[in-house]
């Protein structure tokens, strides 16, 4: 068994992913549903890493692919085993078991602040004494709470950017995974749609910011997935 890391794009960057499941000793293998790769075989799976993209999750339409990992995502629910959606990811999940998801005001990019949800007791075994750094975001929609879901995190602009549905199905709308080939690729990919103030302010500090986002996602990897592995 291995963790899946589903992209919806062939270009998806995986910034940190990788590096930090060898260093976990976890065993990983990453498809493009946009290629038409088939989602995996439950019994293969040990846990699930959805990815981001360009697209919105309601537009099943035009990705046929949304509806067939929403029923992947909810089998490997149903068997317990670790889900962690990222951005689009995120939105995927959180769609897949009732929430709604639309488009926001306005787009939220740049590294971002973000604030615990008070009301989270006892605090989520993820984020337990975990200090909460800058986090890259760069999304136009926004997800309401699946039935059930605890909301864990909030930035100024979107009241939901992380939730826990069970015990180890989680949802982020930031991209703790952004290093720093992933944002100067960012600032280089989206030169068109992002203004050069903007642009030139995502690389200030990248190393340091990056590498704190890095050491925060070390450990909620780690507890989602390495702890759950030895759990059972």
């Amino acid at each position: 068994m291995k963790i899946w890391i589903i992209r919806h794009v062939e270009y998806e960057r995986l910034g940190h992913i990788p590096e930090i499941l060898k260093e976990l000793g976890l065993p990983y293998q990453s498809i493009s549903l946009s290629k038409g790769e088939a989602l995996p075989a439950l019994e293969d799976v040990a846990g699930v890493i959805t990815m981001g993209g360009p697209m919105s999750s309601y537009d099943k339409q035009a990705h046929e692919w949304i509806e067939k990992e929403e029923q992947f995502i909810r089998a490997v629910h149903a068997k317990g085993k670790p889900i962690l959606g990222i951005c689009l990811g995120a939105q995927i999940v959180a769609q897949a078991f009732g929430a709604s998801v639309r488009r926001a005001p306005e787009c939220e990019v740049g590294w971002l602040p973000l604030t615990r949800i008070e009301s989270t007791v006892p605090e989520d075994r993820l984020l337990q004494d975990v200090e909460i750094p800058l986090l890259f975001q760069y999304h136009y929609d926004v997800f309401e709470l699946p039935p059930g879901a605890v909301n864990l995190l909030k930035s100024e602009k979107s009241e939901h950017q992380m939730f826990r549905l069970g015990i180890s199905t989680y949802g982020l709308q930031f991209h703790p995974e952004a290093n720093e080939a992933m944002i100067r690729g960012v600032s280089q990919d989206y030169e068109q749609k992002l203004p050069l103030s903007l642009r030139e302010e995502l690389l200030i500090d990248i190393a340091q910011r990056s590498g704190a986002g890095r050491y925060f996602f070390v450990q909620l990897l780690g507890r989602l997935f390495a702890e759950s592995d030895r759990s059972g």
